[in-house]
């Protein structure tokens, strides 16, 4: 999920990370992966993060 995110910021700053589990803020990535981890079925829209104005979102 992160690896073409990756290469378009290597040239930027990269600001605090957000993330976002069904529209809800979550602490930090490790709870994110656990949460992604976890989930059988991953809905669109579901997990949400952000940097940099760009934002990442499961399809």
């Amino acid at each position: 999920m992160f690896t073409n995110l990756q290469v378009a910021l290597a040239d930027a700053p990269v600001e605090e990370w957000a993330y976002e589990v069904d529209g809800e803020p979550v602490e930090d990535f490790r709870e994110f992966q656990t949460r992604l981890d976890a989930e059988a079925n991953v809905r669109a829209g579901q997990f949400v993060a952000r940097v940099n104005g760009i934002v990442v979102s499961s399809i």
